[in-house]
């Protein structure tokens, strides 16, 4: 078969608390989860007042792996103020050990190669064909789909196993391999990001903060000026654009639920001359906001805290 796989490039970890008899859980109106580039972590409330605090990082930053151990973990908890108040020792209480996941991946496999099938009679279903970063919440929604095609591929064409295995693989190219591309893309950049934190690089250069040029003629003449990093600016956009857009602006926010839903496109903004318009509105008006607030400490503040807590 043809497969292509490659490494999410984090691992994660989890505890879970119960909160202590006559403890409520602390509002959530602000963050429950945010990517700090180095280190990213989420809030999972669950019932009879168990919920647990979830942190990935970047398998190749050694630092950070402290957190799978429980004073790290606990320190790493105690310095996000959306968790903070979570781990409050007067408020909740460890029930589990730190559990660890590694050894993610994205993959995709193909079945039909060259436009004929590999195998009649047998098909790959969810995971087995293509499976994705669990971070983005989709692998059993993803299933499901692949579920239905599969069910509209037998009821076209029962007793034809060559037309139903093009047919669903078809649907499969069709409906799962653009979320495995998004994932796998999305991936890469959260790579570069930590990897340019963990050599204590610039995330974002300053002329990240000017559009880049739109030719090559741009940078010729006595007004000439250097162009900017394509991916720097993307990230400003995401920074300063999107996620400003997605608190002001309801077309936006509208487009972004139904792609994180599954219901659009993955690069529906991205497509859309219009919500593009809307997102790079916000943009360009960066430096008229408060700043935003911060949601942890900077990585070489977390590797100290972190070695202190070791």
């Amino acid at each position: 078969m043809e497969q292509e796989e490659e490494a999410c490039g984090i691992f994660y970890c989890s505890r879970f608390y119960r909160l202590r008899e006559g403890a409520s859980a602390p509002e959530r109106q602000g963050v429950v989860g945010a990517d700090l580039g180095y280190m990213k972590f989420g809030i999972f409330p669950g019932d009879g007042g168990i919920f647990s605090i979830t942190l990935a990082a970047s398998l190749a930053d050694d630092p950070l792996r402290a957190i799978l151990h429980e004073a790290p973990f606990e320190a790493a908890a105690r310095a996000f103020p959306a968790t903070r108040e979570w781990v409050d020792p007067a408020r909740s209480e460890a029930v589990t050990p730190v559990r660890a996941m590694a050894k993610l991946v994205n993959r995709r496999r193909r079945f039909v190669v060259d436009g004929q099938p590999l195998a009649l009679g047998v098909v790959a279903l969810g995971d087995a064909a293509i499976c994705t970063n669990p971070l983005y919440g989709r692998g059993c929604a993803l299933a499901f789909v692949h579920a239905w095609e599969l069910d509209d591929a037998l009821r076209a064409h029962a007793g034809d196993a060559h037309a139903l295995a093009l047919a669903f693989d078809a649907a499969t190219r069709r409906e799962l391999e653009p979320w495995y591309r998004a994932a796998r893309d999305q991936d890469r950049e959260a790579r570069e990001i930590a990897e340019l934190q963990a050599r204590g690089a610039s995330v974002e250069p300053l002329d990240a903060r000017s559009e880049p040029q739109a030719s090559e003629a741009d940078r010729v003449g006595p007004e000439a000026t250097e162009p900017v990093d394509p991916k720097a600016f993307m990230r400003s956009v995401f920074r300063d654009g999107l996620l400003p857009a997605l608190r002001t602006d309801m077309h936006v926010v509208r487009a972004f639920m139904r792609a994180f839903n599954l219901l659009a496109p993955p690069d529906l903004l991205m497509r859309d001359p219009i919500l593009i318009g809307r997102v790079l509105a916000a943009w360009r008006e960066r430096d008229q906001r408060a700043p935003v607030e911060v949601q942890g400490p900077e990585r070489s503040e977390m590797v100290e805290l972190l070695g202190r807590a070791a």
